[in-house]
């Protein structure tokens, strides 16, 4: 919940200013992808949403079908972790796992909320492979 308190602050300083383009060179996809996926849920952050989908357009990471899914905020197995970020945004918390078999991570989604269950995101080498609500 801090996290989110910090993100807004930001993004108010922020919603006034253009982001220059070095600073969206320098951003990577991940971060692209979780800044739309946060910025999209508010419309008082219309002109970063802007910015940040033109990033995405301009570095081609998404597919039709997951831009089509991700202007609908939902997620589909087999969508790329950068598709799930977009959608949903950064989750609130991670767990990884690393092996011979590549990573598999455990995004947490809503935690913390009192009277809303968490949702658990699973992906295998960056491609969400189920989910548990």
């Amino acid at each position: 919940m801090r996290s989110l308190i910090v993100l807004a602050t930001i993004a108010v300083i922020l919603s006034g200013c253009a982001l220059s383009p070095e600073y969206m060179s320098a951003s990577s996809d991940r971060d692209v992808c979780e800044r739309y996926g946060v910025f999209s849920r508010n419309p008082m952050f219309s002109e970063l949403t802007t910015q940040y989908h033109a990033e995405m357009e301009r570095r081609s990471l998404l597919s039709q079908n997951e831009k089509d899914l991700v202007a609908k905020k939902q997620i589909q197995i087999g969508m790329s972790l950068c598709a799930l970020y977009a959608s949903w945004g950064k989750p609130d918390h991670e767990n990884r796992s690393v092996g011979s078999w590549g990573t598999h991570i455990q995004h947490v989604y809503n935690a913390g909320l009192r009277y809303i269950r968490p949702t658990y995101v699973y992906t295998e080498n960056g491609v969400v492979t189920s989910w548990q609500d």
